[in-house]
């Protein structure tokens, strides 16, 4: 695990660059550091020492010396790969699950990346057709930005690695801006600023000396999903998840350094920490925060699971005052607006277990494969309403809206306005109604009137490429492509590589994530009950009815910060006329919304990602140009 950078360039390089592109992710990375410089091209990477502590240094070579790596992440088939190249004549001068990447490449090219079981983002460098090739794992777990800029390609794990040499300023894209206030993020290919883009995840790219290029997919979930052999037995699907998940965490349990588990008492972080205790020799090591105000700590259900799986368990009990400590320390490594608050107990628990261990097995994406979000019932809970009389829904749904945001009930009220504001339109329409967490279309156009109006659209392009498949199946391929993408997985590598520990998530598994669409929707939501077949897979494990309680999930009152820790750094935002002009942004409606969030008709929704966007927008002003 580490973080890679790169310039492929028409003329000679300043052997500086490299590393002042490394000097910006050392915290990727505090172990090592290792470059390669030709005259037009630089490969870069600060190491996170996980695998072959001693010989793992990179770059590394093929035998011939003719294609030089920089890899981050892991490969978990890595043995296997190596027997089968070993069997087949290569050499290794090291124990490392690069030097099978580079192997692997030598013997395939671009066909290497379908024998890939992992993590990574790597390139690989052609010394002698002097090419550059480029790859990003089939769910986008590890990042990678590039960038070309008249006569040079410049590739990073982040986006400060470009901004620090490039030398030059950069149009906020608007896309990416309609984006992040709809979904409070901003999703592959686009970055926040015009001319930077991310690989999207399952792709790779070739670029030429001349700097010309392709980007094709190597993986395609949707062409998988149609393809899967159908499970329609209950018994099949249990059998299978559970070998697919014993598998899937013994191989992400393979490491030269201590590795533990995030344990939050929810459904899956609980199961991968009882396959973990299942397979390890000694104590799995577990780690969970709690809050000192008790209508947001759920440590009381971690410490259960710990107990029940005897684990060596570390529990931080942390207040509102540790929680805005670090907020901008949180905000700021992101490098562009990144408006899910989750990131900040996400980054607390990763402080906590970065003193311990340097390897962390999650639950995530448990909830994208077999249907755990609240959302996937919008169309149980839109069957049911419509069974009301209409001359009563006539009365109940301006009643509804007319509702404020009380503190206590702000999440059940603006779940109960999507579903009667949606009730007669289409199952796309009711989806993205639920999978937007920020502004609507109509609050986005008082927001901004330059703003365009496109993300819909790319949302409903991705879920109508499940054309065959249930809406069901629809709304978890849409959940996978852009919001974990986006969203989820970017949280946890930020979060985590900032204190330098590597995450690992067994439910994300490409085997097990292809295997979860073929499983019928009956089995994964049976009535009321989600994520119903992977609780029965492992059901006996636990005590009775331990599954059937809700879980909150750590929570922090960003609403009440807003009105209180944060209420003046927002009011001096606000204060700042120019600072919302300039992006040609409403701002009496933005003093509205919050007058009226402080006057306690809660607004956090809208809030939120504009206080994030305004301290992004101070942090990176010297990377904006605000002339165009």
């Amino acid at each position: 695990m580490c973080g890679i950078n790169g310039i492929l360039s028409k003329t000679n390089i300043d052997p500086l660059l490299i590393n002042r592109m490394n000097n910006c992710i050392i915290h990727r990375g505090p172990d090592g550091e290792g470059v390669f410089c030709r005259n037009n091209i630089q490969l870069g990477m600060r190491r996170l020492s996980i695998i072959d502590l001693s010989t793992g240094n990179q770059p590394i070579f093929s035998e011939d010396n003719r294609y030089v790596i920089v890899f981050n992440g892991e490969i978990y088939n890595y043995n296997d790969l190596r027997e089968g190249l070993v069997a087949r004549g290569h050499h290794f001068s090291t124990n490392s699950d690069t030097e099978v990447i580079i192997h692997l490449y030598e013997e395939k090219k671009e066909a290497c990346l379908q024998d890939l079981n992992g993590m990574f983002a790597f390139a690989v460098y052609d010394t002698l057709e002097k090419n550059l090739f480029i790859a990003r794992d089939r769910l986008g777990k590890k990042p990678l930005y590039y960038c070309f800029d008249t006569d040079r390609f410049y590739f990073a794990s982040e986006l400060k690695s470009i901004l620090e040499v490039i030398g030059r300023k950069f149009t906020i894209n608007r896309e990416a801006l309609e984006s992040y206030f709809t979904l409070t993020f901003i999703p592959a290919p686009m970055t926040i600023f015009n001319g930077i883009c991310k690989l999207e995840s399952g792709c790779a790219m070739h670029i030429k000396q001349d700097l010309s290029f392709h980007v094709f997919r190597y993986w395609d979930l949707a062409e998988r999903a149609h393809t899967v052999p159908v499970i329609k037995h209950k018994q099949e699907a249990i059998e299978v998840i559970r070998n697919l998940l014993f598998d899937a965490v013994e191989k992400r349990m393979i490491a030269d350094v201590p590795l533990g588990a995030f344990l939050s008492g929810g459904v899956d972080s609980s199961i991968i920490v009882n396959v973990m205790s299942h397979l390890s020799r000694s104590k799995v090591k577990t780690y969970s925060i709690g809050n000192t105000l008790s209508c947001y700590d759920e440590s009381e259900k971690a410490r259960r699971v710990a107990n029940l799986f005897k684990t060596e368990h570390t529990e931080w009990m942390i207040d509102n005052n540790h929680i805005c400590s670090i907020i901008d320390t949180v905000l700021d490594n992101f490098d562009e607006p990144f408006g899910d608050s989750s990131a900040i107990p996400s980054f607390v628990v990763s402080e906590l277990a970065c003193k311990h261990v340097k390897v962390i097995l999650t639950g995530d994406g448990g909830d994208e494969l077999f249907a755990g979000y609240e959302r996937y019932l919008i169309y149980k809970y839109l069957s049911w309403y419509r069974k009301i009389p209409g001359t009563l829904r006539s009365v109940i749904k301006p009643a509804l809206n007319s509702l404020p945001y009380p503190a206590a009930l702000s999440l059940l009220i603006n779940k109960a306005k999507k579903i009667v504001n949606n009730d007669g339109e289409n199952s796309f329409e009711q989806y993205h109604a639920m999978q937007r967490l920020g502004f609507s279309e109509q609050e986005l156009s008082m927001l901004s009137a330059t703003i365009p109006l496109m993300v819909k659209d790319r949302v409903k392009k991705t879920y109508c490429a499940l054309e065959k498949r249930s809406d069901l199946a629809r709304a978890q391929f849409c959940d996978i492509a852009i919001g974990l993408e986006g969203d989820m997985l970017v949280k946890v590598d930020r979060t985590t590589m900032q204190n330098s520990i590597e995450a690992r998530s067994p439910f994300l598994d490409f085997r097990l994530l292809e295997a979860s669409f073929g499983i019928a929707d009956d089995l994964k939501l049976q009535g009321w009950r989600l994520k119903a077949i992977l609780k029965d897979a492992f059901k006996d494990e636990f005590p009775k009815g331990f599954f059937e309680k809700q879980k909150m999930g750590f929570g922090i009152p960003i609403g009440e910060f807003l009105k209180n820790e944060l209420r003046s750094a927002m009011e001096q935002f606000l204060a700042i006329d120019e600072l919302w002009v300039e992006q040609g942004m409403n701002i009496q409606y933005i003093r509205e919304l919050f007058a009226l969030h402080c006057q306690g008709n809660r607004q956090t929704f809208k809030l939120w990602p504009l206080y994030v966007f305004a301290r992004w927008l101070q942090k990176s002003e010297r990377y904006i140009d605000f002339t165009k």
